[in-house]
């Protein structure tokens, strides 16, 4: 599973374009070993830390470019169990004046 914000959704081109990273995650892993890997993604654009912190049971966490989303607590209990999960969050606390040590 990825989780987080637009870097995790792989927000590009002003949000007319979407490239996750779990894409290429997914095929590397996979060229490794004899099995696919699949990898679950939740990407919410502009999502701030403690906003998903709030959101983690929700089923409907909206974005600012109006996508849902479900929490990650919801997506673990709902969707999983997974092997892995990669969490990036922060970066729009940091964008919003948060000091580092907030996030």
């Amino acid at each position: 599973l990825c989780y987080g914000d637009s870097m995790t959704v792989g927000f590009c081109k002003g949000g007319r374009e979407f490239a996750p990273y779990a894409r290429t995650l997914a095929e590397r892993v996979s060229s490794l070993g004899s099995r696919a890997c699949e990898v679950l993604t939740c990407g919410l654009s502009g999502m701030r830390a403690d906003t998903m912190a709030d959101g983690l049971t929700s089923d409907g966490l909206v974005d600012v470019m109006g996508f849902r989303g479900k929490g990650l607590a919801r997506i673990l209990d709902e969707s999983g169990p997974f092997d892995v999960v990669l969490i990036m969050a922060g970066t729009n606390d940091l964008g919003c004046h948060q000091a580092p040590s907030r996030v």
